[in-house]
C-alpha cells in the first residue's frame, strides 16, 4: 500500500513495513496470483478476495505494543440493514489475522516498525 512503506533487504530475507499511526485504519487489499498451466502454456489467474481487505489496529490493552492486522470489510452506512446486526459500532465485524510485536516504535514521527517477513513469506 501507498500510505505504508515496505524495506525490502536486497537478498528478500526480510521485510519490514512502517505503519504511519494515522493511516493504520484504511483498508488494504493484497494482491494474490496464481501461477498453473493451460494447455502446456504458463498461465496466471487472479485470486484476490473482493468482498474483505486488511488494515493494522493498535492491540486494545493499557501498555500492549502490539499491533493487530485484521481483516475488514469497507464501512456501511447506519441506514443498511446490515450495519444495524453488526456488533462494532463502525459497522462490521473484524477478523484477526496476526499480531505484530513493533521493532521499534516511535513515538515522535507516530510510526511503528514491524517485520512482515513471516506473514509474507507464508503465501510463497
Amino acid at each position: 500500500p501507498s500510505f505504508h512503506a515496505l524495506i525490502v533487504r536486497g537478498d528478500s530475507s526480510q521485510i519490514l513495513m512502517v505503519l504511519n499511526w494515522n493511516e493504520m485504519d484504511k483498508l488494504f487489499y493484497p494482491q494474490i496470483t496464481l501461477r498453473g498451466l493451460e494447455g502446456g502454456l504458463p498461465d496466471m489467474w487472479d485470486i484476490t478476495p473482493k468482498n474483505t481487505g486488511l488494515r493494522f489496529e493498535k492491540a486494545p490493552g493499557v501498555g500492549r505494543n502490539l499491533v493487530l492486522l485484521v481483516e475488514d470489510q469497507q464501512y456501511l452506512k447506519t441506514s443498511d440493514l446490515q450495519a444495524s446486526i453488526q456488533s462494532n459500532s463502525r459497522g462490521y465485524n473484524t477478523g484477526f489475522v496476526r499480531a505484530f510485536k513493533p521493532l521499534i516504535v516511535d513515538q515522535k514521527k507516530k510510526q511503528y516498525l514491524i517485520d512482515v517477513t513471516g506473514w509474507l513469506m507464508s503465501f510463497a
